[in-house]
């Protein structure tokens, strides 16, 4: 019978493993880089200075949702005559209030043709909010809120109730 060494180390086991775990290694490193630079390319997207919408004046019958809104539209904001100096102003008496700048001038029109208001007394301002733009009609500058009151009760029968707005708390 020949005699063997069953429990004998093989040293060449080790080397063989770390050759076969570091070929994996640079198998899946290079993989990887030739996918990655394929897949995930760098680039530069250019600033867009065009209109983001248009919409256009022949609408073909079609109903347009929306299209009177303008908070998209800087300019739109700018042509409006609001007075933003609130530093002179105590007291004012609310006559009407809207989101609608126009319905606003209209009330202010009208108030000042039928009813003869006084239009250096009539005032528009502006009052911001999360949801958007509220323009007030006030009507004249009260040094006391009981004094605006006393006026409104007095002289402005046409309103219901009076609502007197401290014009310094606005901002």
């Amino acid at each position: 019978m020949i005699n063997r060494n069953i429990f004998i180390k093989n040293k060449h086991k080790k080397t063989y493993y770390l050759f076969i775990f570091i070929s994996i290694l640079l198998i899946i490193f290079i993989i990887s880089s030739i996918y990655s630079s394929k897949y995930y390319e760098i680039f530069n997207v250019n600033e867009n200075k065009k209109n983001f919408y248009i919409v256009p004046k022949d609408k073909q019958g079609k109903i347009i949702t929306n299209s009177e809104i303008k908070i998209l539209d800087y300019n739109y904001n700018l042509e409006k005559k609001i007075e933003k100096n609130y530093n002179k102003y105590d007291f004012s008496i609310q006559l009407y209030a809207s989101s609608n700048y126009n319905n606003i001038l209209e009330k202010r029109n009208n108030l000042a043709k039928n009813l003869s208001f006084n239009a250096i007394d009539l005032l528009i301002v502006a009052l911001n909010h999360n949801l958007g733009i509220d323009y007030l009609l006030v009507y004249r500058n009260f040094k006391t809120r009981n004094g605006a009151l006393n006026y409104c009760s007095k002289y402005l029968n046409f309103i219901e109730n009076c609502l007197i707005i401290n014009l310094q708390n606005l901002d």
